[in-house]
């Protein structure tokens, strides 16, 4: 687990670069077979908006580098 210090307005910008970057970096450096994120029905905002990065940056990575698995869940 890796808990990156971003402000909810930061995780919630459409142009998070810094974030999108640390996750990209991570995920490469990683290579996590299953990745463990927010629930996409999550209702806070904050919370969609960390899915929607790693969303975006898992399909930014060439195909042998993405994980087998994406859970979204609540625990």
């Amino acid at each position: 687990m890796i808990q990156l210090v971003y402000d909810s307005d930061a995780v919630k910008s459409p142009s998070a670069f810094d974030l999108k970057n640390d996750l990209k970096a991570i995920l490469s450096a990683t290579q996590p077979e299953v990745v463990y994120t927010h629930n996409p029905a999550d209702k806070h905002d904050t919370h969609i908006g960390i899915v929607e990065a790693a969303l975006q940056v898992m399909r930014e990575l060439r195909r042998e580098q993405r994980p087998k698995q994406v859970i979204g869940c609540e625990v």
